[in-house]
């Protein structure tokens, strides 16, 4: 499990912080870019949002997490690393809307539970 929390925190670390302490919904953004094969018109129809404003959050996106978007290889690995904290928050392991930091919520809940 510490393997999993490793992973979604090395990949989208810096984004659950930025967004948990501006709510900027850009965990979701991102989500719904990799979903549209970064088609900023489609994103921004579903977060109902302008597209210029869609290609503002993926510079910031980019910045925050030092990575080209533009590069196969990082958007399968922060696809990859979404959909394992959604099996994460599906098997009741985080919170929905979890987005705090993982190896702390990790290291509080084997302290619950005695592991």
């Amino acid at each position: 499990m510490e393997s999993a929390f490793a992973f979604c925190r090395s990949a989208l670390g810096r984004l659950l912080d930025y967004d948990g302490e501006n709510d900027a919904d850009l965990l979701v953004t991102l989500k719904l870019l990799l979903e549209t094969n970064f088609n900023y018109s489609a994103t921004a129809v579903d977060l109902f949002i302008h597209a210029n404003t869609v290609r503002y959050r993926c510079e910031k996106i980019e910045q925050l997490l030092m990575l080209d978007l533009r590069d196969p290889d990082v958007r399968f690995n922060l696809y990859a690393a979404l959909r394992v904290q959604e099996i994460l928050v599906d098997m009741h392991i985080l919170p929905g809307g979890y987005v705090g930091r993982v190896h702390e919520k990790l290291h509080s809940s084997e302290a619950a539970t005695g592991h």
